[in-house]
């Protein structure tokens, strides 16, 4: 799939930068079956940044049991290109690097098998240990000190990184800012729904007059 997107456009790269998303989604109403593909977009390429195609799926009626049997295939093949690459149409040996992975929260959770996001230690950036106000989690410490890609890979903190995941054996990622956080989650579905039915229907002095 790479080797015929990068023929049919003039690429003065040597190194494509993938940017992944990797989530579940129900195909039938009717059936607990859901997918996960695996889909990438190149970033560094103009002309293809729009293009997102599939490089891997797995169908079930459940997660997988195994998330490393899921995602193994894919991060042996990343290796690969990574460091020997592959040739194209005109000769050139042209190399990939995951720059990032695009996940709403469940499905970070479950690939880099860290504490899910209502945890009382599940912030990706830093180590503040939530609190339980009003039967939801919240986190008022603003001066926790910063996670780190290393801290990450050498398990240093086990009430955040629970189970192993073999995307450590991917070189160049790093665990912390290139896993993008999930505004669906921290502002929609979080803060932002929260002041909706605040505003609409919360006690005074917030709530707005008809």
């Amino acid at each position: 799939q790479l080797k015929r997107l990068i023929s049919s456009f003039d690429c003065h790269v040597h190194e494509l930068h993938l940017l992944i998303n990797i989530d579940g989604l129900p195909l039938y109403k009717s059936s607990p079956g859901q997918a996960i593909p695996i889909l990438v977009s190149i970033v560094n390429v103009p002309e293809l940044q729009k293009i997102v195609f599939p490089i891997g799926l797995y169908y079930g009626f459940q997660k997988p049991n195994d998330m490393g049997n899921f995602l193994t295939p894919f991060v042996l093949k990343t290796i690969e290109l990574s460091e020997k690459g592959f040739l194209t149409a005109n000769g050139t040996n042209m190399f990939v690097k995951i720059v990032g992975f695009v996940c709403d929260a469940p499905a970070k959770k479950d690939i880099l098998g860290i504490k899910g996001h209502g945890g009382y230690y599940s912030c990706t950036r830093c180590t503040v240990r939530g609190t339980t106000l009003n039967n939801k989690r919240v986190f008022t410490d603003l001066n926790c000190r910063t996670r780190t890609s290393d801290d990450f890979i050498n398990w240093i903190d086990p009430n955040y990184r629970l189970v192993d995941t073999c995307l450590v054996k991917i070189p160049g990622i790093d665990f912390v800012h290139s896993i993008i956080l999930d505004i669906m989650h921290l502002v929609y579905l979080g803060v932002m729904r929260t002041m909706l039915l605040t505003w609409y229907d919360g006690d005074l002095p917030f709530k707005l007059s008809r």
